[in-house]
């Protein structure tokens, strides 16, 4: 998929959409995704499945290491879009498109663009 980011580098607080232009872009900081933070999403959530509890599940199924669960990294992603450079005034979240092109691992790190 091929993103425009050919605008300006967005920064500061309080934007809106109308402050937004095609190609304006932003990145949030990173964050390493441990095994301690899939343990705590998986006692929160009930989601205790094998490839996310062990390495060693992980590679009975085809993984190199424990996966991290999918909304774990989406609700790690939002928490870092809120706390980055830029950062829009509160609207109310009405969808997401989304598609995951690799797992996320134990230890691996995440960041997002925003365009």
């Amino acid at each position: 998929m091929s993103v425009d980011n050919s605008g300006k580098s967005l920064t500061g607080f309080g934007l809106s959409y109308e402050d937004v232009e095609v190609g304006d872009h932003f990145e949030t900081y990173s964050r390493e995704v441990t095994a301690a933070v899939i343990e705590a999403f998986a006692e929160m959530t009930g989601d205790r499945f094998e490839i996310h509890m062990s390495d060693e599940a992980a590679l009975r199924h085809g993984f190199p290491a424990r996966v991290a669960h999918g909304l774990l990294v989406l609700s790690l992603i939002d928490g870092l879009k809120n706390n980055a450079v830029a950062r829009f005034r509160a609207v109310a979240s009405l969808g997401w498109t989304w598609r995951f092109s690799a797992p996320v691992l134990a230890g691996d790190t995440i960041k997002a663009e925003g365009t």
